[in-house]
């Protein structure tokens, strides 16, 4: 953040920050730990999970992500 802070000129806060991942373990839970919103991306690795990649079945990833408790901001099946 120091960095981004360096480069803009200005302080930027964590709630201007929005994390990207696919990886619940690792993205979605880093970006949690350290306070980011987080765009989590259902085609990724754990797709397999809650059914088609590009068309997850919301019941099923509604589930996953409460099991991992962790509340993204939103969901989008793949980055283009």
């Amino acid at each position: 953040m120091k960095e981004v802070a360096e480069i803009l000129g200005q302080p930027v806060e964590r709630g201007q920050v929005l994390a990207i991942g696919d990886g619940m373990m690792t993205d979605v839970k880093g970006a949690a730990d350290n306070g980011f919103d987080v765009l989590y991306v259902s085609g990724g690795i754990h797709a397999r999970d809650y059914g088609d990649a590009l068309q997850p079945d919301p019941a099923r990833l509604a589930g996953f992500l409460e099991k991992h408790g962790y509340g993204p901001v939103a969901v989008i099946p793949r980055l283009r």
